[in-house]
Order: C-alpha cells, then sequence, then structure tokens
C-alpha cells in the first residue's frame, strides 16, 4: 500500500469514528433530556399540589 491510500483509509476509519462519536452523544444528550423532562414534571407536579 502507498502512503496515499494509507492516508486515505486513516481519513476514512477517523470520519467513522467521529460519526459513531457523535451519534452516542446525541443518544446520550436526548436520554439525559428525557430523563430531566421526567424528573421536571414530577418536580412541577410536585409543586403545584
Amino acid at each position: 500500500m502507498n502512503k496515499v491510500q494509507k492516508n486515505f483509509l486513516a481519513e476514512k476509519s477517523l470520519i467513522k469514528r467521529i460519526k459513531n462519536f457523535t451519534l452516542n452523544f446525541l443518544i446520550a444528550i436526548i436520554w439525559l433530556v428525557k430523563s430531566m423532562a421526567k424528573y421536571l414534571k414530577k418536580y412541577l407536579h410536585i409543586k403545584s399540589k
């Protein structure tokens, strides 16, 4: 394999890693927001009584 091919492959795997990272990050944020919303709803419900 020549240098250009190696660099190309490295870039491809890097892009894949970044994509996976952002996906996981987004999922984590969505999960956090959902659980926060649940907690807030409970809290607000208790407060309004």
